[in-house]
C-alpha cells in the first residue's frame, strides 16, 4: 500500500460496518500502518486467499469462467 492510504484505513461509512466485511492478505508497503486500523479486520488465511480466484469471484449464476475467456482472447492476439 502506498503512504497516501489513510492510517486508520477503513471507516464506518454511514453504518455500513453492520453489513460489510473488511479483510487483508499480505499487505505491505509504507501505508500498511502495522495493523493499527480503525476497523478490526482479521487477515485472510492462506486457505481463504486460495479460494479467491477469478472463477470463484466472477462466476455468478451463469458459471462464466473469466480465465477461459482470457485464453480465447489471447488466442486471437497470437
Amino acid at each position: 500500500m502506498q503512504e497516501e492510504i489513510a492510517q486508520e484505513a477503513w471507516s464506518d461509512w454511514d453504518g455500513r460496518l453492520a453489513t460489510a466485511t473488511y479483510r487483508e492478505y499480505d499487505s505491505h508497503g509504507p501505508g500498511v500502518n502495522g495493523g493499527h486500523r480503525m476497523v478490526s479486520s482479521p487477515p485472510l488465511t492462506p486457505t481463504e486467499r486460495a479460494a479467491l480466484t477469478p472463477q470463484a469471484l466472477l462466476a455468478g449464476k451463469d458459471h462464466w469462467d473469466p480465465m477461459e475467456q482470457l485464453q480465447e482472447l489471447r488466442a486471437l492476439i497470437h
